[in-house]
């Protein structure tokens, strides 16, 4: 059932299970999608074969494809001669792609929002009003509450950080490790976020992709920053559609050797389908699905 309804669920759902405020915005936004289009967001068929489904491949698909928006899609086949085109309003369209915004904070922050431009986009059409003074997520944007992004008062542990990392960048120090201690609520999460995306930010230098960890004391789960650490690169290398989801599932596979299953264990069981395992840990890639897919349905 989840392959066949994954378009549905945002993409940091499908990804980790972890269930965000705009999930369903984003739900309702694909619903819109077919409604309008008559198509899926990915192009593919309605219900595929089971024998034609590829789960890695499914869900790097998922989070990274780029959506055509309905108004263009609308557009193009009418172009071709498949539809008769009568083409949404354009403000009904940016709508609707907002709700599908990849990333949680480009969607509308809250139901009510979405209503809010929905409803008034009803009103204008019922009255005749000018649509282009309409202007889709005025509203939404002035709701939010965003924090500076740089920040404050904190060039001094910038600094350090910086200083830290060309140490290793110089010295191609590989197992440099850098703590960074404080009282709780001090800011440290916040500091190692902007560092992070600074270092990653695109144009940069040198490419950079930087996974960390948040220790907690109460925490006594064996190897818990490892995790921490893997799972965040896992969901960065699923996330990137340069990136060749079955190159490296395979090159994880090839470096750990035996020690693949004892690896596997320290994971959160999320994690076990990205590397080509299921939850008894046997690789997905030699199931043979139809036939175990029959079984569970009986």
């Amino acid at each position: 059932m989840l392959r066949k309804e994954l378009r549905y669920l945002a993409p940091e759902v499908a990804l980790s299970k972890r269930v965000s405020l705009t999930g369903d915005v984003y739900s309702i936004g694909v619903l819109a999608y077919e409604l309008i289009t008559g198509a899926t967001i990915d192009g593919g068929p309605d219900s595929p074969e089971e024998a034609d489904v590829d789960v890695l491949i499914d869900f790097h698909r998922h989070v990274t494809m780029q959506i055509l928006p309905p108004r263009d899609w609308v557009a193009r086949e009418g172009h071709i001669g498949q539809i008769e085109a009568s083409l949404p309003p354009q403000q009904l369209s940016d709508i609707i792609m907002r709700c599908l915004g990849k990333e949680p904070d480009t969607r509308y922050s809250s139901l009510e929002s979405l209503a809010y431009d929905l409803s008034t986009f009803v009103r204008i059409c019922r009255t005749g009003g000018d649509l282009s003074r309409f202007k889709v997520g005025e509203i939404d944007d002035l709701a939010r509450f965003a924090l500076p992004v740089r920040p404050i008062h904190r060039e001094q542990q910038l600094e350090a950080l910086q200083v830290a990392y060309k140490h290793i960048v110089d010295t191609d120090d590989q197992t440099r490790v850098v703590n960074i201690s404080g009282l709780s609520g001090s800011g440290k999460t916040r500091i190692v976020q902007y560092f992070v995306s600074e270092l990653e930010a695109p144009g940069t230098d040198r490419p950079t992709v930087v996974a960390w960890a948040k220790m907690h004391e109460s925490n006594q789960t064996p190897l818990y920053s490892f995790r921490q650490i893997f799972t965040s690169l896992l969901d960065r290398y699923l996330a990137d559609p340069t990136e060749d989801v079955k190159q490296w599932q395979q090159t994880i596979r090839d470096t750990l050797g035996a020690s693949f299953q004892l690896f596997l264990s320290l994971l959160p069981s999320e994690y076990w389908r990205l590397l080509g395992a299921d939850t008894e840990g046997r690789n997905i890639n030699e199931l043979d699905w139809p036939k175990l897919n029959a079984s569970l349905s009986k």
